[in-house]
C-alpha cells in the first residue's frame, strides 16, 4: 500500500476540496510577478512594463492605406541597428501597423523599405 498524505504536517486540518486544489496548481512567469509586485508595493508605470522592450518607434505621421480594412497605418521604424538585423541577408529599415484593432493585417512591409546586406568578400593578399 502506498503512502498517504499527513495533512496535518503539510498545516492543513483536512484534506482540501476539489475546488481548493486549483489555488495550489503552479503559477505562471507573469502571475509570479504580480504577487511580487503586489508585496513590494512597486506598481509598474504601465501595463507592459513587465515585457522586453523594443527596438522599434513609431513615426510621426499617417503611413500608407491597409491593403485589408483600407484604414491609414501607423509608421514603425527601428531605433538602432543592431547586430540581429546586420546578421540577416535583408531586414526593413520602416513597416506600418494597421491601427485598426479589429483588422487580421498586423505589419505592413512594403519593399521600397527593404536594406540588403550584401558581404564583401574577403581581400586576399
Amino acid at each position: 500500500m502506498g503512502r498517504r498524505m499527513n495533512w496535518r504536517r503539510a498545516g492543513l486540518d483536512k484534506k482540501p476540496s476539489e475546488n481548493a486544489r486549483d489555488k495550489w496548481a503552479p503559477k505562471s512567469r507573469l502571475e509570479l510577478k504580480a504577487d511580487q509586485l503586489l508585496k513590494t508595493g512597486d506598481k509598474p508605470a504601465n501595463r507592459f512594463a513587465t515585457f522586453p522592450k523594443s527596438n522599434s518607434r513609431t513615426v510621426e505621421g499617417r503611413g500608407d492605406k491597409c491593403p485589408r480594412c483600407g484604414r491609414f497605418t501607423i509608421i514603425k521604424e527601428h531605433i538602432e541597428i543592431t547586430v540581429t538585423e546586420l546578421r540577416q541577408r535583408y531586414y526593413f529599415r520602416r513597416w506600418f501597423v494597421c491601427a485598426n484593432r479589429q483588422c487580421d493585417t498586423t505589419m505592413i512591409m512594403p519593399p521600397r523599405f527593404i536594406v540588403w546586406n550584401l558581404r564583401q568578400p574577403k581581400k586576399e593578399k
